[in-house]
């Protein structure tokens, strides 16, 4: 090996080392990939000339593998973050550091008035329905676009039930019973994984994340024996929507379970629909 070589050999020996030492103090991946590519560098430069080009094809096909396994991980990151933004809007607005949204009317009967301002500035926001407590349909569009990318990436499942409560199952056009009476069972059976949110059209959304259809099915009519069982005179419609099963898209899971509940409501007592297959 020339003297050329070994100066190069040397820098890329030393530099190599410089930035496995950087990426070990501060954790960062690409330093990491840097030092393995030098230290590659390094042992080629003293192969002979027909040795280098072999191992130089060798080290691209290597460093091509290693910066798909780093998108891989961009994206997990930027998957990661969609929904990390849903829940810093969560915590930034109600500052209680819980993925539970707040019971606006108890905190406001236990507290006073200093709870009241504070309850109706998070309504302000577009988190948080000031009347039941519940998410905002706003926030609720977010979460699922959220929650499907991520379902997307991870190959799980997600559900979304919309409920409609009434207490006159004759009239499909009756008003629907207290939003307080149903967000308070409905905050006290789901779990803090699973969203509620009220819409603007006074439905329920309940978006259901890692939960296929037989589990969503199951939820929808504990909770449904719970509403009973808290006001005998009403009537629960629901309709149930799954990803991959009846939808792909946000948009097409809520058309589908809007479907179903449309089902639900051409009967007179509580009815579940679940949606049709997807195509």
């Amino acid at each position: 090996m020339d003297s050329g070589s070994s100066r190069v050999a040397l820098v890329a020996s030393l530099g190599g080392l410089a930035l496995g030492i950087l990426a070990f103090l501060l954790s960062v991946p690409f330093l990491g990939l840097g030092a393995g590519l030098a230290a590659v560098v390094a042992g080629i430069v003293t192969l002979s000339p027909s040795k280098r080009i072999i191992h130089l094809q060798q080290a691209n096909v290597i460093l091509e593998a290693d910066l798909i396994s780093l998108r891989r991980r961009l994206q997990d990151v930027e998957d990661t973050s969609s929904a990390n933004v849903v829940a810093g809007i969560i915590e930034e607005s109600a500052n209680i550091g819980s993925h539970t949204p707040l019971d606006v009317t108890t905190t406001t009967e236990l507290a006073g008035g200093k709870s009241q301002t504070v309850a109706k500035k998070q309504a302000g926001t577009g988190v948080i329905d000031v009347d039941s407590g519940l998410y905002t349909e706003e926030f609720f569009r977010v979460t699922l676009d959220a929650r499907l990318a991520s379902a997307r990436r991870h190959l799980r499942p997600v559900a979304l039930v919309l409920i409609y409560v009434t207490e006159d199952p004759e009239d499909k056009s009756a008003p629907p019973i207290s939003p307080h009476v149903v967000s308070k069972v409905v905050l006290s059976t789901l779990r803090e994984a699973d969203s509620a949110c009220r819409l603007d059209d006074n439905r329920l959304a309940v978006i259901l994340e890692d939960t296929p259809e037989t589990g969503a099915l199951w939820t929808v009519e504990r909770l449904r024996r719970e509403l009973v069982d808290d006001s005998s005179d009403i009537t629960v419609w629901a309709g149930l929507a799954c990803y991959p099963a009846h939808a792909f898209t946000a948009a097409e899971m809520i058309v589908a379970a809007d479907d179903a509940l449309g089902l639900a409501q051409e009967w007179s007592q509580d009815r579940v629909e679940i949606a049709a297959a997807a195509d």
